[in-house]
């Protein structure tokens, strides 16, 4: 599935400093995004936490990984399942229209 991509301007404060642009520059953000999102697909009803993402995809913490899922959920390709598992919500797909 081709994941729109997310426009980096949004992640960053406009009054932040010049650091955060810098670290933000050099994250990939689309990359990750799909591999979130891969790993949601695969996982099919059970669905995935952002601790269990952070896990499979070897990120340092949970800030690492969490906004990726928040754009996912903004996209409207990934819901809560009402389900939590370690204190998380689990994310599964949202099923196509």
């Amino acid at each position: 599935m081709n994941i729109p991509s997310t426009d980096l301007r949004t992640l960053s404060h406009t009054s932040g400093p010049a650091t955060e642009r810098e670290a933000l520059a050099k994250v990939d953000v689309g990359g990750d995004e799909r591999a979130v999102f891969s790993l949601i697909c695969r996982a099919g009803d059970r669905g995935v936490t952002a601790k269990e993402a952070m896990r499979a995809l070897n990120k340092a913490g949970l800030n690492a990984i969490s906004g990726r899922f928040t754009a996912l959920q903004n996209k409207r390709l990934i819901h809560w399942s009402g389900d939590k598992r370690e204190g998380c919500r689990v994310m599964v797909m949202t099923p196509a229209k």
